[in-house]
């Protein structure tokens, strides 16, 4: 009976999430072209450093300079990947462990509930309580 009711509702709803989704796409699309031509700028500017440097170091020095330079960077780049993931992972198993607890406790204190409420959910509560337990031992 309701249901007719609320399609309405609902068609507005999938447009609205459509409409999203589709800005969301236009924008990194947009974004992803002017990181591109960020790229070819950057390109071109390593280009006349390297021009500038073969002037002054001739062409074997600028080359071993600028592969020294880029090695570089890359591994800064790669610890500062790595300290990221690192840091990520322990606040996710930090996370994890802490909604494990809150959950652990919320099943011990509603079979707290049960034993106490009613007679007849003595052995139910008991076997929630059990793997509570086994639950938080892990």
């Amino acid at each position: 009976m309701f249901g007719a009711a609320l399609l309405p509702f609902a068609a507005l709803a999938a447009n609205a999430t459509r409409a999203a989704v589709t800005v969301r796409i236009d924008g990194v699309l947009w974004s992803a072209a002017a990181g591109a031509a960020g790229l070819v700028g950057a390109g071109f500017f390593v280009a006349a450093g390297f021009i500038a440097a073969s002037r002054a170091l001739g062409p074997m020095g600028a080359a071993l300079a600028f592969g020294a330079g880029f090695l570089v960077l890359a591994m800064l780049l790669h610890l500062l990947g790595r300290m990221r993931t690192r840091r990520r992972i322990a606040q996710a198993a930090a996370d994890v462990s802490a909604a494990r607890a809150g959950a652990v406790a919320e099943v011990i204190r509603s079979g707290q509930a049960l034993m106490r409420g009613s007679g007849g959910l003595v052995l139910p509560a008991a076997a929630v309580l059990a793997g509570a337990y086994v639950a938080a031992r892990r």
